[in-house]
């Protein structure tokens, strides 16, 4: 390596590497969006056009030219080939009820977004994944209420707005524009229409009452069914404790505690207790940034209390647990914290073993046939013990002479080490030519026995591994 040199001189072209790799997968997933959002269009233009053609009397025909041509346009701005449309699109051979598709479809719209959001956090981002959580909310409620027309675009609004959070995360809409913003450009890259047109205004605002009450039919049609056609109320609740999790990162804890407390009344109306729980967590970890440890010792025993109760014992019980016993051991409570990820320890193993992994030793000699050389010389513990003691006593006797002189020989060793020496020194060469006969049996069990690897793809195994390291 030359002066002046990194010693991973390739060190830029991975990181290089892998922020096109993320670009990609974000790419992918904008696109997968589209298309989900394509489906959930279609599926529905679809529906109303076979319930409306079923129609023998009072067939509204206007209605009915409205609908093909609202498909139409679909498929053009997607840019679906007619084979696509004849194909695909045209599937009328699924097993799932149309609510059961709606659900699986919303449902991957809002899984999307949160691994979106990941993409970003990982390339520290954290502004830009809560922005990403934000509009996911939004558009996941909107599907949820009944719109279907161009809801998830597949990116998030220009001008994002305030970094409020309370009537964000309850959906109600995006957060209104900062004043003395300028317009927001359109799709094309333009400017948009002055503000002091009349005309521009009027259309504008017909345009947005037509939706508003569009968008109001629909709420009203979805709450009067006897059932509900979305999926269910746990992916909300997760994308709001992601979105919490992007706010604490961030050290925003007066928006974090309105999030909170919203998301709390959420969870309580549909009786949840998990992700109670876990904005408990959130909570606890806020305190102790703010430095407020009276009250996360006192919320620690509250989730403490509450995972014992309902017998939760999920991954982010045991990473809490774990930040407890590194809190408690700061505070010099030793005997507490080894408690603590004691109690963390089994949980992780526990979970471990429900996926099947043993952690009890094996002997790696026991389930193969593993052969060795019959005829091999082993030596006792006697004869150990005396090698041990020649090769101290050698020493002990070179450290007593002096150095030889320079261009001098050393004069050899005398006494026992001398004599055995003389015994142990080979004379005898190998002749190659003979052929070798070895007698191979099965080797000792207890010779070389060690444990089997475990799988380091097993979700778990590196807090296990963790853990097991920080209570030794």
């Amino acid at each position: 390596m030359r002066l002046g040199e990194s010693e991973n001189v390739e060190n830029a072209d991975k990181a290089e590497l892998r922020l096109q790799l993320l670009k990609t997968a974000e790419d992918l997933l904008r696109g997968s969006l589209r298309r989900v959002q394509t489906a959930e269009e279609v599926s529905h233009l679809q529906t109303e056009l076979a319930a409306l053609k079923l129609k023998e009397i009072d067939r509204d025909e206007e209605r009915q030219t409205a609908v093909s041509e609202q498909l139409a346009q679909c498929f053009e701005r997607a840019a679906i080939t007619a084979e696509a449309q004849n194909g695909l699109y045209a599937n009328t051979e699924e097993e799932m009820c149309l609510a059961d598709q709606r659900s699986q479809r919303l449902s991957l719209i809002l899984r999307s977004r949160a691994t979106l959001s990941r993409v970003y956090q990982s390339q520290g981002l954290v502004l830009e994944s809560f922005y990403v959580l934000r509009q996911g909310l939004i558009n996941f409620k909107a599907l949820a209420e009944g719109q279907y027309r161009e809801v998830e675009k597949g990116s998030e609004s220009e001008s994002k707005g305030s970094f409020k959070l309370p009537e964000a995360l309850s959906g109600g809409g995006a957060p209104p524009a900062k004043k003395g913003a300028p317009p927001a450009k359109d799709a094309k890259g333009g400017k948009g229409a002055p503000a002091d047109d009349p005309e521009a205004k009027r259309l504008e605002e017909e345009r947005a009452k037509q939706a508003s009450e569009e968008a109001g039919g629909l709420r009203a049609e979805i709450e009067a069914r006897e059932r509900r056609t979305h999926p269910h109320m746990g992916l909300w609740l997760s994308a709001k404790v992601a979105i919490i999790g992007a706010l604490l990162s961030e050290k925003r804890y007066e928006d974090c505690a309105d999030a909170i407390a919203v998301t709390r009344l959420e969870a309580q109306s549909v009786r949840d207790q998990l992700y109670t729980r876990k904005l408990k967590e959130m909570e606890f970890l806020m305190f102790v940034q703010s430095g407020d440890l009276r009250e996360a010792s006192i919320m620690a025993k509250d989730i403490r209390k509450h995972g014992s109760k309902y017998h939760q014992s999920d991954d982010s019980y045991c990473e809490f647990l774990g930040n407890l016993s590194e809190l408690l051991y700061n505070q010099s409570k030793n005997t507490e914290a080894c408690a603590v990820i004691k109690e963390a320890r089994e949980l992780v193993w526990a979970r471990l073993k429900a996926f099947g992994v043993a952690v009890d030793p094996q002997n790696i000699n026991g389930s193969s046939d593993v052969k060795v050389w019959e005829d091999r010389k082993q030596a006792t513990e006697e004869e150990l013990e005396t090698a041990l003691a020649n090769v101290a006593s050698a020493g002990a006797a070179g450290g007593k002479g002096k150095a030889p002189e320079k261009g001098g020989k050393a004069a050899p060793a005398k006494g026992a080490a001398a004599e055995e020496a003389e015994e142990t020194t080979e004379t005898s060469s190998l002749d190659f030519s003979k052929p070798l006969d070895y007698k191979l049996t099965l080797a000792d069990s207890l010779a070389n026995s060690s444990s089997r690897p475990q799988n380091i793809y097993i979700q778990g195994l590196e807090t296990a591994i963790r853990f097991d390291l920080r209570h030794a």
